[in-house]
């Protein structure tokens, strides 16, 4: 379970905090865009995977379009 502090005035912490996790534990593949020094766009779909301190993994090949634009 994920336990940040976001001091919001409507919603608490407790229910952002279970909103996050079952976003991220309920789905397995993002869209992730980077842009290259030209500026030009690149977007690709990735799986990831998560820990409790919010930090997303991905594993990928150092030669694609968005690892060098990473």
């Amino acid at each position: 379970m994920l336990k940040f502090k976001f001091n919001h005035p409507e919603h608490s912490d407790e229910k952002l905090n279970q909103s996050i996790y079952n976003i991220l534990e309920t789905n397995r593949l993002l869209s992730l865009a980077t842009v290259d020094s030209d500026k030009k766009a690149h977007i690709n779909t990735a799986y990831f995977s998560f820990n409790d301190k919010l930090h997303l993994f991905l594993i990928t090949d150092p030669e694609t379009k968005h690892a060098k634009n990473l």
